[in-house]
């Protein structure tokens, strides 16, 4: 997995160190807890923009020499944080599986220099499908005809095309979702009519467009859907050739066709030369790197978004999630699929995992040692929260917060009590 570092940028200060390691390791399942305004997104966003930027390189769409600060910029302003270098030294580092990315700043020389040295041959790179879901998603899902939308930022309208893909793609089936609402199934059935350019929820005894549905389904529908489309996307050789651009089709052929005529090379080295060609136009895992996922919903149904994404990146070995999130009961529940795979490991019964699976759904079970979780304070400062028997620890932001609510209550209860 990736590493990066970050020193003085946006709400980041002083950034992670943990006894001379200044590194966060991206593991499969990567958290992000904080107050809002702590670096959250930030984090998650410069995550992004590298890999991007990593990916493009492999793809020989962009070139090294050519990549600069001016580069960079651009860049960043995807996710409008293009303003976020303060009147002080900046340095961000990112070491990929192929690529070393920095950019180094001082004000006091002005010097802005971003790098791109190449690690190792990218022969064996694996190419992601890259998705970013922004917090504002809930907006695209208020409005009926999202076609004549304009404006949006960068990510959110990147968002919006891969989910009117998605609508598209199961425009002729029904998609069920679980988040435990009003129904009584706890499930309901999503379908997009594309004759009428309109998303609809149904389970019990309703049927409505989403875009009369409450702000819960607005935000987690979208997310969902695309997170389920874009997982089934990376094994669908169908979708992702019809995916193509003309012009990389165009490119694709050209660059096959020149490794046949030249003739100069062995013939295992002509194979792996166009197999390579092949996978710079496919993807092979799937980076889905989300904003808030408990945005709007009840505690109940973060468990059932959450557990989703947990199975989406369980569906491929080389998958990974990335979350920000302010809720302590995403926490929780992730204790709980870390819990559930512990105990699947050591009793892998027919009658435990029938009762495992009322719990925690057996597909989202995950390893303690594919999760992290780091913690931001608003002094612009990443630790790395410890875990307890393989468990993620209580002492964190979120449960202490919880703590000193119920310590308050006491106090008033003394108060009411003693005056």
């Amino acid at each position: 997995m990736a590493k990066l570092c970050v020193k003085n940028f946006g709400p980041i200060v002083n950034g992670f160190s943990n006894n001379g390691n200044d590194y966060i390791d991206f593991n499969k399942v990567t958290i992000f807890i904080g107050e809002q305004g702590s670096g959250k997104s930030t984090i998650a966003k410069l995550y992004s923009t590298f890999n991007w930027i990593e990916k493009n390189l492999c793809k020989e769409k962009i070139k090294a020499k050519d990549i600069d600060y001016l580069f960079f910029i651009e860049q960043l302003k995807f996710h409008k944080i293009e303003n976020f270098f303060p009147n002080k030294k900046t340095y961000i580092d990112f070491i990929g599986s192929n690529y070393r990315l920095t950019f180094d700043s001082d004000s006091k020389t002005i010097q802005k220099i971003f790098t791109a040295k190449h690690l190792k041959n990218n022969i064996n790179y694996v190419f992601p499908k890259i998705m970013y879901v922004p917090a504002e998603r809930n907006f695209i899902s208020s409005i009926e005809n999202t076609y004549n939308l304009k404006y949006l930022s960068k990510n959110l309208n990147q968002f919006l095309i891969e989910f009117e893909n998605a609508k598209l793609f199961y425009s002729d089936n029904t998609v069920k979702v679980q988040l435990g609402f009003k129904n009584n199934l706890n499930e309901i059935d999503f379908f997009y009519d594309k004759t009428k350019k309109n998303a609809y929820l149904s389970g019990h005894n309703f049927r409505i467009k989403l875009s009369e549905a409450s702000s819960g389904y607005q935000s987690s529908i979208p997310l969902q859907i695309v997170t389920e489309y874009l997982t089934n996307f990376i094994h669908n050789d169908d979708l992702i050739n019809n995916s193509l651009s003309v012009e990389d089709q165009i490119n694709q052929k050209n660059e096959i066709s020149s490794i046949l005529n030249k003739k100069l090379k062995l013939k295992d080295e002509e194979e792996n030369e166009i197999e390579f060609i092949k996978r710079k136009y496919n993807y092979e895992k799937f980076v889905n790197i989300v904003e808030e996922p408990e945005q709007n919903l009840f505690p109940k149904s973060q468990k059932y978004i959450l557990y989703k994404l947990i199975d989406c990146a369980n569906q491929n070995d080389l998958n990974e999630l990335v979350l920000t999130t302010h809720s302590p009961y995403l926490l929780m529940h992730l204790t709980l699929a870390i819990k559930a795979f512990k105990i699947n490991k050591v009793k892998n019964s027919k009658s435990i995992n029938k009762k495992l699976e009322k719990i925690v759904p057996l597909k989202s079970k995950i390893s303690p040692k594919l999760v992290s979780i780091f913690q931001l304070d608003n002094e612009g400062n990443i630790f790395k929260l410890e875990d307890y028997n393989g468990l993620p620890t209580d002492e964190n932001y979120l449960n202490e917060l919880m703590i000193k609510s119920n310590e308050e209550f006491t106090e008033l209860l003394k108060l009411e009590k003693n005056g």
